[in-house]
C-alpha cells in the first residue's frame, strides 16, 4: 500500500532533522576540550542552520509553516 507523501511532509521532516542535527552539535561544541574540534563543529553547525534556514523559508513561503511571534 503506497503512502501519500507530500512535499510539505517532506520538507517538514527536512527541518525537524536539522532541528536534532543542529542541537546534536550544540551538544558537542559544549563538551569540546579540544579547540580546534569545537571550532570546526561550530563552522558545521552554523552550515546546519543555514539549511534549516532555507528549509524553513521555503515552508513559509509556501504558507505550511508560520510561527507565532511572542
Amino acid at each position: 500500500m503506497p503512502q501519500n507523501i507530500t512535499d510539505k511532509d517532506i520538507l517538514n521532516d527536512m527541518l525537524m532533522t536539522e532541528k536534532y542535527v543542529s542541537n546534536s552539535y550544540e551538544n558537542s561544541v559544549l563538551e569540546s576540550a579540544n579547540p580546534q574540534l569545537r571550532q570546526a563543529l561550530q563552522h558545521i553547525q552554523k552550515e546546519e542552520q543555514q539549511h534549516a534556514e532555507q528549509v524553513f523559508n521555503a515552508m513559509q513561503q509556501r504558507g505550511w509553516y508560520n510561527p507565532q511571534n511572542s
